[in-house]
């Protein structure tokens, strides 16, 4: 009887232990994993970006009339180092996503062999083709995600004045222009991971400039 009493006792001495070295394992040794990926989730979703401010043209009603704004679109990227964990697939993913893509097979595999890339951009403004066609070949490590790029609905009208925008820095920063000069009122606050807490993005301010468009 007492035989039994202590065996009992090792086994759930012995499954507690395993308890807590799997929550050890999951909150502790893999969280960090997780939250860096959640974290280049967002930001190549635009998750962590704020959305930049609109500028409005003002007509002689009094009405206001988008100039610049945000459009949403599918970009499509990859995740090399979660493609070099899954073997030497760079050859191979190049060659299936250089057809859709119309980027060179040469350009991809040098972006996919950068073992240690969190991130690397294949196309901006994707068609609902290219994606549905990258969907279905369910690649390792390959993403499609939206994210906001700048738009303007009267094209080279007042562009002189409205200026522009460069995503060279990760995000839209102005270059020229009303972009340019009030880039810090449209460009908001981004959002990011503080102290291991996501914080979300501050929208950037609108803009009324008296232009009538017509």
């Amino acid at each position: 009887m007492q035989w039994r009493i202590k065996g009992l006792i090792i086994f759930f001495g012995a499954l507690f232990l395993f308890l807590i070295f799997n929550v050890y394992n999951v909150q502790i040794k893999k969280g960090a994993y997780y939250l860096t990926k959640a974290q280049m989730q967002e930001e190549a979703s635009g998750g962590f970006e704020a959305p930049r401010g609109n500028i409005y043209f003002l007509d002689k009603n009094d009405n206001s009339v988008q100039a610049a704004m945000n459009k949403d679109y599918q970009i499509i990227y990859a995740v090399p180092v979660e493609i070099q964990a899954s073997g030497d697939q760079t050859s191979a993913y190049a060659e299936k996503l250089s057809p859709i893509t119309g980027v060179s097979v040469e350009e991809l595999s040098g972006k996919f062999s950068k073992g240690n890339d969190k991130y690397e951009l294949i196309l901006e403004k994707a068609s609902s083709q290219q994606t549905t066609e990258i969907k279905n070949l369910n690649l390792k490590g390959i993403y499609i995600s939206n994210h906001l790029l700048r738009f303007y609905p009267f094209g080279d009208l007042a562009a002189h004045v409205l200026g522009f925008t460069d995503y060279s820095s990760g995000s839209a920063e102005g270059k020229y222009g009303v972009e340019l000069y009030f880039n810090d009122l449209l460009s908001g606050k981004d959002g990011g991971i503080e102290d291991g807490k996501l914080i979300a993005a501050e929208s950037g301010k609108d803009l009324i400039l008296t232009i009538d468009p017509t």
